[in-house]
């Protein structure tokens, strides 16, 4: 993926460093306002050193497991909307106060993107009512739910990794989407093939999809094979969030397959520019967000970190990404 960091001009690169900032002193703040003892899980944190022992302020006393896990509870820690169990890691939700329909997500602690997702909107320009998505990177079925209660007529949702597997397929089962979501253990490419992939690596949601040489084999099906394996109808939405596979999946994938879906929003990593050319060439219209540069901290961490070199397979590391959204809808 390093290759791909120059997909972004220098201006807006050095405009994104100035974003992970601002958004790095912001998260200070809420880490200060949600725990007594914020610096030293700052300090752990940025170590790496987990779990850590931590107080809440109102005096309770946790376990964080992950760095996500920290983000997740600074961000929810005062709504009202929000509850959950720290040994079991479970999260409950009631996203639309208007309702008493509730959500719940086994391992929404230390996966799973739920904050971004469902209070900070990420998805909502997506037209999903009434429509069929494809959900490359569903993780821990979190995207998946949010399109189902949303309004669409079918998800599948594509997943390679185990445990994240293992864990939607338990999300979509206790809120009762068995009909609306159908999972597929299985990555996404430009080519039909396999890859092998660890069953015990625990994935997060910066996990990126490579082969681990040894462990389960894992299918990889292209766009054009989802399309056909599971009838996806013509002007369908496509959702793309897989940590760099879509420099691949868009730049190699051919025109006329692409242009089956509707609207495509994907989630880049590294840079948009070869994203936003292709799918413009082939007809749609497209907008991105900023790019906000991500890991620079736990990237100058890294250096100092020993690490286990099974561990990081698959997360390979802290490097420095230029990530946003691109939005694409095909010109009628």
């Amino acid at each position: 993926m390093n290759k791909r960091i120059n997909d972004i001009s220098l201006y807006e690169k050095i405009f994104s460093h100035f974003r992970y900032w601002q958004d790095f002193i912001v998260m200070l703040f809420y880490l200060k306002k949600t725990f007594k003892n914020s610096g030293y899980v700052l300090s752990r944190a940025f170590k790496n050193d987990f779990p850590i022992n931590s107080i809440l302020r109102n005096g309770k006393k946790v376990k964080i497991r992950t760095f996500n896990a920290m983000y997740f509870i600074s961000q929810v820690q005062k709504m009202q909307n929000v509850d959950f169990d720290f040994n079991n890691d479970i999260v409950t939700i009631q996203p639309d106060e208007k309702t008493s329909q509730k959500i719940i997500f086994h391992g929404g602690l230390d996966n799973g993107d739920i904050v971004n997702i469902f209070f900070k909107k990420d998805y909502d320009a997506f037209k999903i009512k009434d429509n069929t998505v494809v959900d490359i990177g569903a993780n821990i079925g979190d995207t998946a739910i949010f399109f189902a209660c949303n309004g669409a007529k079918r998800i599948i949702g594509v997943e390679p990794f185990h445990k994240n597997f293992e864990i939607a397929e338990k999300n979509i089962n206790v809120n009762k989407l068995t009909d609306t979501i159908e999972l597929v253990k299985a990555g996404c490419g430009s080519k039909t093939g396999s890859i092998k992939i660890d069953p015990d690596y625990n994935s997060s949601i910066e996990s990126r999809l490579d082969d681990f040489n040894e462990g389960e084999d894992v299918s990889i099906l292209t766009l054009q094979d989802i399309i056909e394996k599971y009838s996806i109808p013509m002007n369908s939405v496509l959702k793309i969030d897989c940590e760099g596979c879509e420099y691949d999946i868009i730049e190699n994938t051919p025109s006329d397959i692409i242009s089956h879906f509707n609207h495509i929003q994907i989630e880049y990593h590294a840079g948009y520019r070869n994203l936003k050319r292709k799918l413009e060439s082939i007809g749609y219209n497209v907008t991105t967000t900023e790019p906000h540069a991500t890991d620079v901290v736990n990237s100058f961490f890294s250096k100092f970190r020993q690490t286990n070199s099974n561990l990081v397979k698959g997360k390979f590391g802290h490097k420095i990404g230029y990530t946003g959204f691109i939005f694409a809808t095909k010109n009628n």
